[in-house]
């Protein structure tokens, strides 16, 4: 079959940094979840724990590519412009912020957010802002990630403050009126409640937590939990899209 196919080179792959053959790969791979629902019923834990991983990988290397080329550009916010999957990222942040009104948050210039997990190449904080003006924090665990969104920051003019360290451990002395936790932040549901254990003291009395998630084949390309097995906090709405948008997105209040 020619699903198996397109998994079998996607596990094959032994160098995921971006390329011709690794860009086509995967766009067939992101195509073929957004086709067939049940793809993640074909195939073994064990295959689908090791996609996972590699898909977790290579979209660090993408990003990193990419904020590398946008730094290091003479034009860094004509350079953003031509990444590939950009219009993936505004619409889902659109769809983000409509589904965060109909739980009463409205994001505006004086709304606090921290995104845990943003990233070498934050394109989901930018977009958050330049859509709402709230001002969004940045997090992440990996130093380089830090390192590579500062300077991109920097070179297009983002006003934002980065944090270098894990959603699980971190001390804060601000008090948010969102948190976005991304698809990749906490493999599974047990990393994922250590997080919100922790950051729960950082949000305001009325904010939101929104985490973003996969179901079903989709889930190949970033973890799956369900939402309902979270505990400590409440969940307001579930969204699962059907279209080319791939994560589901879940928001909770306090």
């Amino acid at each position: 079959m020619q699903s198996n196919k397109i998994i079998q080179d996607i596990l094959n792959l032994k160098d995921l940094k971006p390329s011709n053959e690794v860009n086509s790969k995967f766009n067939s791979l992101v195509s073929l979840v957004i086709n067939n629902p049940n793809l993640d019923q074909e195939l073994t834990k064990e295959e689908i724990i090791k996609l996972q991983a590699i898909c977790s990988q290579a979209e660090s290397e993408l990003e990193i590519y990419w904020s590398n080329r946008i730094i290091n550009s003479e034009d860094p916010k004509k350079e953003i412009a031509l990444f590939p999957y950009l219009k993936n990222y505004q619409e889902l942040t659109k769809r983000e912020i409509k589904l965060l009104e109909k739980t009463g948050l409205i994001l505006n210039k004086n709304k606090k957010v921290l995104f845990i997990g943003s990233g070498p190449l934050p394109l989901s904080c930018m977009i958050l802002h330049l859509l709402t003006k709230a001002n969004v924090d940045q997090m992440d665990i990996s130093p380089k990630a830090i390192e590579n969104a500062s300077q991109l920051s920097k070179a297009i003019n983002f006003k934002t403050k980065l944090i270098n360290g894990s959603g699980e451990t971190c001390r804060l002395n601000t008090k948010y009126d969102l948190v976005v936790i991304a698809g990749l932040a906490g493999k599974n549901i047990a990393e994922k409640q250590a997080i919100i254990n922790n950051i729960t003291q950082f949000i305001n009395a009325n904010g939101k937590i929104l985490i973003r998630s996969a179901k079903g084949s989709r889930s190949l390309l970033y973890p799956s939990f369900n939402a309902k097995d979270i505990k400590n906090i409440q969940l307001n709405l579930s969204y699962h899209p059907k279209d080319e948008i791939i994560n589901s997105v879940f928001i909770f209040s306090l």
